[in-house]
């Protein structure tokens, strides 16, 4: 089981306190944050991994928006692709080259897995860090946007990856968008405010037997008022 307790931003004192309730997801699954732009969901995610740093004793990983800076720009593709693998020293060279472009083929990336990150497009960056992030061991993932950027049918085919972490790998996935996901129906979720008083909604769309639920006695506005 996941649990994070109700947890809380705070800004300039006239702008008061952005305040989340905290949740427990009972076993691996997806779950997506939704809500209109400005509306929090990045900064959600940022206290999520802060918490997750310091009190959750769980492995994490977390993509930001914007996050292709985090490419190692000196070193080629698949050594990219398959990092944790490299870190935890479990797999040859040869098996490292054919494990990336095994994943990369998945996306329907035709490229030689031995040029440098400079040479990508900023979408095929994108696609190489969130393949990085799925072959890493951490049990929980937070991405910022992933579908970003991304075409109809790399969505398509991310989401059926991301549905294989979860059950295979019984990973729990927190993650944020705009756009409508394939086939995604809300099983439970969460509403609370955000910035403004803007609506957001936290979604578990997919998990063999998981629940989702608010911390128990978490209450939003025990906290103070969102920033208006």
């Amino acid at each position: 089981m996941l649990t994070v307790p109700q947890f809380s931003k705070s800004y300039l004192k006239t702008e008061g306190t952005l305040c989340f309730p905290g949740f427990c997801i009972s076993d691996a699954a997806i779950v997506v944050l939704s809500g209109g732009n400005g509306a929090g969901k990045t900064t959600f995610l940022d206290c999520v991994y802060r918490m997750c740093s310091n009190n959750l004793e769980i492995g994490c990983f977390y993509l930001r928006q914007m996050y292709e800076h985090l490419l190692f720009p000196y070193k080629p593709i698949w050594w990219n692709v398959c990092l944790w693998n490299i870190i935890e020293g479990n797999a040859t060279t040869d098996q490292l080259k054919a494990r990336a472009k095994e994943h990369l083929t998945k996306f329907g990336l035709d490229i030689d897995i031995t040029r440098y990150p400079a040479s990508l497009s900023g979408g095929e960056k994108h696609l190489v860090l969130v393949l990085q992030m799925m072959l890493s061991n951490h049990q929980l993932l937070l991405i910022d946007e992933p579908l970003t950027g991304v075409d109809a049918a790399r969505i398509e085919v991310l989401w059926q990856l991301l549905k294989t972490l979860v059950l295979r790998h019984r990973k729990y996935v927190i993650l944020t968008s705009h756009i409508p996901i394939p086939g995604m129906a809300a099983q439970t979720a969460i509403s609370f405010a955000g910035f403004n008083r803007s609506k957001l909604k936290l979604s578990l769309v997919d998990g063999d037997s998981a629940n989702l639920t608010e911390y128990p006695g978490s209450i939003n506005e025990n906290c103070g008022k969102n920033k208006n």
